[in-house]
């Protein structure tokens, strides 16, 4: 009994050795996928006569690298849309920006994934074209009623800030407003040439008088 306890075999029931503790294919791998369940799935979906024992192990590990990279790109557009929880919407943006993931889910619907936010340029082009117009009605009616005759560089840069969130780009404010500047000019100068001689003929009209 001594001898036998001190060889430090141990023994099951029966004579039988002791069961060693089972170890994953997974976490022979390094991996958090199931390895056994996909070689279950690959034989029992008869893809071929023979699946191999590397076969799993190498799908497994493709798996879990596209989850893992799906997921950080859905988790960084969480992020930037300041919420907590990965919806649809955020895997639907993940894919959709990334060159490879969009190429190989080309063909794929993401149900409640939406779109990506995009117009057409020729629809910025009419936006465009269309708030130049409406501005230079603005601009126009301003001249008419000689506010822009009288307006100061202060008075212009306010209506440019008030006015500047409706526009795309600055280059086009910029273009306006020197339209702006020089039609009040160009106004200054044709009053002031029209005030001169009024001037003198009301004075010479009073000294005849």
């Amino acid at each position: 009994m001594s001898s036998g306890a001190g060889s430090g075999t141990t023994k099951g029931g029966r004579g039988k050795p002791k069961a060693t503790k089972s170890v994953s294919r997974s976490s022979k791998a390094g991996l958090q996928f199931p390895v056994g369940r996909i070689a279950r799935f690959l034989k029992a979906g008869k893809y071929a006569e023979r699946v191999g024992a590397g076969a799993p192990v190498y799908l497994s590990a493709v798996l879990e690298y596209l989850a893992a990279e799906l997921l950080e790109l859905a988790g960084n557009a969480a992020r930037d849309n300041k919420k907590t929880r990965i919806v649809p919407r955020h895997i639907q943006l993940a894919v959709r920006n990334d060159e490879e993931l969009s190429k190989l889910l080309g063909s794929v619907t993401i149900a409640n994934g939406g779109v990506l936010p995009n117009i057409h340029q020729t629809l910025l082009l009419i936006k465009v074209c269309m708030i130049y117009i409406e501005l230079n009605n603005i601009i126009n009616m301003l001249i008419q009623n000689q506010r822009i005759v009288d307006a100061t560089d202060n008075s212009l840069d306010k209506i440019k800030q008030q006015l500047e969130s409706r526009v795309i780009g600055t280059c086009f404010w910029d273009l306006l407003f020197k339209r702006a500047e020089t039609e009040a000019s160009t106004i200054r100068r044709h009053q002031d040439k029209n005030l001169k001689p009024r001037r003198i003929k009301s004075t010479s009209a009073s000294m005849q008088g």
